[in-house]
């Protein structure tokens, strides 16, 4: 659980974490000895895709992990449509140096009872 604090996962369950990995259509954890650094989840039905949860330690970024998370998980899917790739804020040029277009055309619940709050308290 230190790469959730690291990355100010802080908020979500570990039982929630693990039951999205087993759900997924596709995972992959990058270890360092016994600490995991990097992970990277799709989820889809066959034809569409969303590439969920690609997460690089700190530590560890700018080093080829997450490019090798993206494109070994991209590598898994065949015959696609359509991948979606979420991203958070500031990593435009890492997704644009993979050959990655933004699209401005997603839409998505500003609130609501399943919304998981983006911003965390104060310590």
């Amino acid at each position: 659980m230190d790469l959730f604090e690291k990355i100010n996962w802080r908020h979500r369950l570990a039982k929630e974490i693990e039951q999205a990995f087993i759900k997924s259509t596709v995972t992959i954890f990058v270890f360092d000895q016994d600490n995991i650094i990097a992970f990277g989840r799709v989820v889809g039905d066959g034809r569409y895709y969303a590439m969920l949860n690609v997460v690089v330690d700190p530590e560890y970024q700018g080093k080829g992990v997450g490019k090798y998370l993206v494109n070994t998980l991209n590598g898994q899917l065949e015959n696609y449509h359509f991948v979606n790739l979420s991203a958070a804020p500031g990593g435009d040029n890492f997704h644009e140096n993979l050959g990655m277009e933004k699209a401005n055309h997603c839409f998505y619940p500003a609130s609501g009872p399943k919304t998981v709050p983006t911003t965390l308290p104060a310590r």
